[in-house]
């Protein structure tokens, strides 16, 4: 399945969309909570990593990415970029889920 090793993690990961989910959301609210220099580039490895699972498990390539920067960066009108309410809703309903904050760190 999508090259993964039997067994492993990411394989785990391609199989159970809803933990790939989880895991996303999860990873990116610890990114944004960072705050020592080492921390955030930890956090961001992680979120890379389940963000490239993700895009392989959609059959989506790192040029399919880079295009649609190529194509914001070239936008003249921009929108304000400001948080979606509704996204900030849905992602506590998920981290509701997990484990509570006192857990020791993943």
């Amino acid at each position: 399945m999508k090259k993964a090793t039997e067994g492993s993690y990411t394989r785990r990961l391609f199989q159970d969309p809803e933990l790939l989910r989880h895991k996303l959301v999860e990873e990116a609210q610890e990114l944004s909570e960072a705050v020592e220099p080492d921390d955030v580039a930890a956090e961001a490895a992680d979120v890379f990593y389940f963000a490239l699972v993700r895009c392989v498990a959609a059959g989506v390539g790192l040029e399919d990415v880079e295009r649609h920067l190529d194509a914001r960066m070239l936008k003249l009108a921009r929108r304000p970029g400001n948080a979606k309410a509704y996204r900030i809703e849905a992602a506590k309903a998920i981290l509701a889920n997990e484990s509570p904050p006192s857990a020791s760190p993943s």
